[in-house]
């Protein structure tokens, strides 16, 4: 069966609208190593989520922004959802921390910590899922959190006042986000301190001269994905609205078969359709009849990172019975920008059939 209507179709701005920046390069000659595109589109984001420019630094994709921010925490272990995307485990992994799951909550699928109590060295990955806002509150007797807000650029105000000196906060810039660029990430850090570590970390751990002042990486963004970003920001209203629109339809779909939508509730907007369709009968079921009608669908976060090969030994004889639960009753449904009032029609009557 062809496909009729993916699960997503990335876009991305268009040759004429980055050609400008790209000229740009081309008399400048810089092509990467913190050039005057990435200046400013540091300065743009800064601007974007009203912060100091000195706490927000862009690199070459957030996975390595989350690892980053993880290998230079003071955190001697950290606890994550077992229901998130695979990135978020192993960039606490590839920084060398001991890393330990943890099941969600049923009410917003953040990661579960009310039974921890020795905490005090311990760090956490909050996870916002699928573009969920970031609270900050939530986390304020954590001394230690990353805040994995991979898709959530447009969940709306941000106060980036409450960002504590030991908290980071990690955006993606992939070309299936918001305001996506391709791949690109974006930390913002609690302190100007601690930024200027990861930007040491992202340059070999160079800083002001050729001698490593630690074991860095070269996760610099280049060039051209600055003259990207930059162009992205220029046309972030039509973006928005773009998204805000289809956001709605989902909404609307959603309610009008009587199933939940965690998406399509959030503030502001992101660049999914989760629909939570209460039982793993009906999920599978709806999977197959849309796939059969040529309508993408996707378990975004598979089953839970437990069952994973990758992550076996992190779940040890722990039990993770909400994400079981979650990630079997529900399902990835087309959501990018440009779907059609016909995509639209197809995949109503499509669902529709699979849950009468």
């Amino acid at each position: 069966m062809s496909i009729k209507v993916p699960v997503m179709k990335p876009k991305i701005p268009v040759f004429s609208n980055v050609s400008r920046y790209l000229q740009s390069m081309d008399e400048s000659r810089i092509y990467s190593n913190r050039g005057p595109l990435l200046s400013q589109l540091e300065e743009r984001y800064a601007e974007f989520f009203n912060v100091d420019r000195n706490n927000l630094v862009i690199c070459s994709n957030a996975t390595l922004a989350l690892q980053g921010a993880a290998f230079l925490s003071e955190a001697k272990k950290f606890y994550a959802p077992a229901y998130t995307f695979p990135a978020s485990l192993s960039a606490v992994i590839n920084a060398g921390k001991p890393l330990e799951l943890r099941d969600i909550n049923e009410a917003d699928w953040t990661v579960s910590t009310n039974d921890l109590i020795d905490i005090e060295h311990c760090g956490l990955i909050s996870v916002s899922p699928f573009g969920a806002a970031i609270d900050f509150e939530k986390n304020s007797h954590w001394k230690h959190v990353i805040f994995d807000a991979a898709a959530s650029i447009g969940s709306g105000n941000v106060n980036f006042s409450e960002l504590r000196e030991d908290w980071v906060v990690v955006f993606s810039l992939h070309a299936t986000k918001v305001l996506g660029i391709g791949e690109g990430g974006i930390a913002i850090f609690g302190s100007v301190k601690a930024a200027e570590k990861f930007r040491s970390w992202i340059n070999f751990g160079f800083s002001g001269n050729r001698n490593s002042i630690l074991p860095g990486i070269n996760a610099k963004m280049s060039e051209i994905s600055a003259a990207y970003g930059l162009a992205s920001l220029d046309l972030w209203r039509q973006e928005e609205n773009e998204w805000s629109t289809n956001i709605g339809k989902a909404r609307d779909i959603s309610l009008s078969l009587g199933i939940d939508s965690i998406t399509s509730n959030y503030a502001g907007v992101n660049p999914y359709w989760i629909a939570d369709i209460r039982s793993e009968e009906r999920a599978m079921r709806a999977e197959v009849t849309l796939t059969n009608s040529g309508i993408g669908t996707r378990r975004w976060w598979g089953l839970g990172c437990h069952q994973m090969p990758a992550f076996k030994d992190l779940a040890g004889e722990a039990t993770y019975p909400v994400t079981d639960a979650v990630s079997r009753r529900t399902l990835g449904l087309p959501m990018f920008r440009d779907l059609s009032g016909k995509d639209w029609d197809l995949i109503a009557s499509n669902l529709e059939a699979a849950l009468r």
